[in-house]
């Protein structure tokens, strides 16, 4: 996520989750540490891990859903509908950050779905992003005022929905 600080200590680069990742405290209580490590037990190292490291909070998910999905409640181990395999799905959606690390890969964010309604969810995530259609006018639009007028056209052009150039379109 953007707003994170990421930092460097003898271990390699971190970000910060709970506000106790500085130098001489548990990554997750924050209490002082002299050793120099990131953690003052074990069981704080696991739970840090579990909350916000996708491996491992990936499997605390499935773990945890008893092999069935969270929505139809299907076996994920033996039902035919969920092809044997249940996904974790991102409650609140990452939207393009990165997922080894992050601050939604937190138990109450995800959730163990088989394939199908994996599918589901994200179609309907999908279709509440999709723009409406523009109304249908006899009005002319911008593009055919501008030519009906003889005038030069400026377009964006984009490639993958990132801008690489304009284009200049002279009417005929």
């Amino acid at each position: 996520m953007s707003n994170l600080i990421v930092l460097k200590d003898r271990y390699g680069f971190y970000s910060t989750f709970t506000g106790h990742e500085a130098g001489g405290h548990c990554f997750w209580c924050g209490a002082e540490i002299s050793s120099g490590d990131r953690y003052c037990c074990g069981e704080h190292h696991e739970l840090y891990l579990e909350r916000f490291h996708w491996p491992e909070a990936l499997s605390k998910c499935i773990r945890e859903s008893g092999g069935n999905c969270g929505d139809c409640g299907c076996d994920g181990k033996t039902s035919s509908r969920s092809q044997g395999i249940l996904q974790v799905h991102h409650i609140q959606p990452l939207n393009g950050t990165e997922r080894n690390w992050n601050i939604l890969n937190q138990p109450e964010n995800l959730i163990a779905l088989c394939p199908s309604c994996h599918g589901k969810r994200h179609a309907k995530r999908h279709a509440k992003l999709k723009p409406p259609a523009p109304e249908k006018s006899d009005e002319p639009g911008i593009y055919e005022v501008a030519k009906m007028r003889g005038q030069l056209i400026f377009e964006e052009v984009l490639k993958r929905g990132v801008r690489v150039g304009i284009a200049l379109a002279v009417p005929e």
